[in-house]
């Protein structure tokens, strides 16, 4: 089972990284699936995706704001962290980062 779990996340990942990740900035886009903390681990260990903190920093850069949840999720264009952050002013921000490539790909 874990040889199939690993095999669809690798061939999520490659899909992601040929795409270029072109449709994570559509407002609004649904994520199809989020990773458990398991599966987190196992494709950062297997260097598919970058770390977490990595993505949670780059989503307080974009907003300045601290984090109050961080998913690994699968979009119709591939995978990318959702940042929940909380800004100063008391706005609730999501953040999706690459998770390929640590990059902001959108705020809404």
């Amino acid at each position: 089972m874990r040889e199939i779990v690993n095999a669809a996340l690798m061939m999520t990942v490659l899909t992601a990284s040929l795409t270029g990740l072109a449709g994570f900035a559509v407002a609004g886009e649904e994520p199809k699936a989020c990773f458990s903390e398991k599966e987190l681990r196992e494709a950062v260990a297997a260097k598919s995706v970058v770390p977490q903190i990595q993505a949670v920093r780059a989503a307080k850069n974009a907003t300045s704001g601290d984090v109050v949840r961080a998913r690994l999720c699968t979009f119709e264009a591939g995978i990318a962290y959702l940042i929940t952050t909380l800004t100063r002013d008391g706005k609730v921000v999501q953040v999706k980062i690459d998770a390929v490539t640590g990059k902001p790909l959108g705020v809404q």
